[in-house]
């Protein structure tokens, strides 16, 4: 995608989560460091300043976001960070063609080091490879394709996913000869580039999982209400606008909770920059605790002796959730329940504890 395209894109992106495209190409934190991000938008009526990462990293993309809060207290800075790589869901396509990559014969290893580059047998030795090595490489060729510009960022990811792939090799027992090699492909089948983003609070975009005619939609930004749903049917638009049934589920499964600091959890997204929209398993209610009490009537969770517990049901519709943006929502919430000070510390201190 060119730069043009790209700068189209994330002006619709911002504009579909409610806020204002900025022209900064950068911003100073506390700290005094310049960060360079990729697009920013601001809305003025919440005091939200969106921005998307141009980081490597979940890591630098959440203390950029946390360097800038820093030095804009007065603001909700929300974290947004684009992945357009995804090497385990190619590699699942690898394994789901024969169930598993071939063993790689020594032998052939052993010519492919010694013959010259342009020797004819190289192509007869590759050729049973072929297709998982296309299987492999298609979904690079569509992400640099759609969102080329930033090749170092796409590179340094492509190793970072690579790294969890094992070359395994079979000894012949009596003789302690290698035999062939193999492709463990298991770490990186396990893995999902979005779960640092998540466990930081951040939000991921994942740009490898949407179709051409959902980038093209972005990028013409013509229709907002379709690219508002664009970003619904990925479950990004939620990170922003999180439904408060969800969020009461994420909260119960993930961490003890009473119903007072599961009210005050789900309350706090919204001074934390995420207003909440409709509720998306349970009916409307007057407030959240008429949804933690439709939640609880319709078997998703229960109350315990001290804390809520997610049911059955309740897994069910969190394990479809799982890797999903609008989780680290979820995670911000539970980290700024860990970020606060206790009540005692506070009276110390002199600070209000409300």
């Amino acid at each position: 995608m060119p730069n043009s395209d790209e700068h189209r894109f994330w002006r619709t992106f911002l504009k579909a989560v409610e806020t204002k495209p900025l022209d900064v190409p950068s911003l100073v934190g506390a700290s005094g460091l310049d960060h360079a991000v990729s697009a920013a938008g601001f809305d003025v009526k919440r005091k939200r300043l969106v921005l998307v990462s141009a980081d490597h990293t979940a890591r630098e993309a959440a203390f950029m976001c946390a360097d800038v809060a820093a030095a804009h207290r007065q603001l909700h800075v929300i974290a947004a960070r684009p992945l357009a790589i995804n090497l385990s869901q190619a590699a699942r396509g690898v394994v789901d063609m024969k169930g598993a990559l071939r063993d790689l014969p020594q032998a052939d290893l052993e010519k492919l080091r010694t013959l010259p580059k342009d020797h004819p047998d190289i192509l007869q030795l590759v050729a049973p490879y072929r297709e998982y090595v296309e299987a492999l490489f298609f979904p690079l060729v569509r992400g640099f394709a759609n969102f080329g510009p930033r090749i170092l960022d796409s590179i340094i990811e492509i190793c970072h996913q690579l790294s969890k792939v094992r070359v395994v090799t079979n000894v012949q027992p009596d003789t302690g000869q290698v035999q062939s090699s193999s492709l463990d492909f298991s770490s990186l089948l396990a893995s999902d580039p979005t779960f640092d983003d998540q466990s930081l609070g951040l939000c991921p975009i994942p740009l490898y999982d949407l179709p051409d005619d959902a980038v093209e939609t972005m990028k013409t930004g013509v229709d907002l209400e379709a690219a508002r749903a664009i970003l619904q049917r990925f479950n990004i638009l939620q990170y922003f606008f999180p439904p408060p049934d969800h969020l009461a589920l994420g909260l119960v499964e993930r961490t003890p909770t009473t119903l007072d600091d599961l009210t005050v959890h789900i309350e706090a997204a919204e001074h934390l920059g995420h207003p909440l929209s409709e509720p998306q398993i349970v009916p409307q209610g007057r407030g959240v605790s008429d949804i933690i009490a439709s939640l609880k009537d319709s078997g998703y969770i229960v109350q315990g002796k001290t804390t809520w517990q997610i049911e059955e049901k309740g897994r069910l519709v969190r394990h479809e959730l799982a890797y999903k943006p609008q989780e680290g929502i979820v995670t911000r919430l539970i980290n700024w329940a860990k970020s606060k000070l206790p009540k005692d510390l506070l009276k110390v201190l002199g600070e209000d504890t409300e």
